[in-house]
């Protein structure tokens, strides 16, 4: 009998500990198929003050690496945002890039638009992000989180989006700051930990 109780409690502690692993995998912006990367705000270096306040949205504009996702976008459909395997990821990221516990996140912040699009095999990924909390309207070094991305064993390749540009808008619709530059690479790939070492971009100021 005392056998089988200490085999009970060891099965029982087994299946604990896994289900307490996945939970902080997910927390840690993980899933089984996709991950993400992040893209944190810098002041353009002629600014003496914050370019992002009054920020009330922003758009992020990526390009799929060629040999890689654009590749395994072309080629497997069902993994597309419209596909039948690709829909619940970027419904289920869509409120995830807002809510995972990595450090240094816009707070108080929603996506209202996310979408994939394709010309001659290129595919890029636009994504649009509301601050929802007037307090987080200055977005200086604050990091958007951008997903979803396909892990190597679904992709069953490496791949990578690159920033091409981002532009903040006020609360009236008007532009008032534009990407300006990349203090490092503005690559990154879900698997390099890039959730951990962000895409940096500089702005500068547009309008008032």
């Amino acid at each position: 009998m005392p056998s089988r109780l200490r085999l009970r409690s060891a099965l029982t502690f087994a299946l604990t500990t896994g289900l307490l692993f996945t939970a902080s995998c997910e927390e840690d912006g993980e899933s089984d198929n996709h991950g993400l990367i992040s893209v944190q705000f810098l002041r353009g270096t002629a600014e003496t003050s914050s370019p992002f306040l009054g920020t009330r949205t922003f758009q992020l504009v990526f390009d799929y690496d060629v040999d890689c996702y654009s590749n395994f976008y072309s080629n497997n459909p069902q993994w597309r945002q419209d596909g039948v395997e690709g829909a619940p990821e970027f419904e289920d990221w869509t409120v995830r890039m807002c809510t995972e516990n990595v450090g240094g996140r816009i707070p108080g912040c929603s996506v209202t638009s996310i979408r994939q699009t394709e010309q001659q095999l290129v595919w890029q990924l636009v994504v649009e992000y509301e601050v929802t909390d007037p307090a987080d309207g200055d977005i200086e070094n604050r990091r958007a989180l951008v997903a979803p991305l396909p892990y190597e064993d679904v992709a069953m390749c490496t791949g990578n989006i690159t920033l091409r540009r981002a532009n903040g808008l006020d609360i009236n619709g008007n532009q008032i700051w534009v990407s300006q530059s990349f203090p490092g690479s503005p690559v990154a790939s879900p698997t390099d930990g890039s959730f951990g070492q962000p895409i940096s971009v500089r702005v500068a100021r547009t309008g008032n």
